[in-house]
């Protein structure tokens, strides 16, 4: 499953170095990960900046969502789960 990080350079709430180890023990792992640092943005900050590009890689990476006029068929394990707890 792919994972990207947006880390912001100036963020006191989660440090730089340890979003940075985090990243290194994750690709050693052989995580699909997209680690993107952003200068000078805290840890709220950073989402406004980062918008587009984090945008741009759900568009290019997530599922597409399904169709919200189509509902959903509900699985057979759920039916099964709701019928056991009545």
């Amino acid at each position: 499953m792919p994972v990207l990080v947006v880390q912001g350079t100036a963020d006191t709430t989660v440090p730089v170095i340890l979003t940075d180890a985090l990243a290194r023990q994750w690709r050693a792992d052989d995580v699909d990960l997209t680690y993107r640092r952003v200068a000078g943005k805290g840890h709220v900050d950073v989402l406004e900046d980062a918008r587009t590009s984090v945008d741009r890689w759900l568009q290019q990476t997530a599922p597409p969502c399904p169709d919200p006029a189509r509902p959903a068929r509900p699985s057979p394990h759920a039916v099964g789960a709701r019928a056991r707890s009545r």
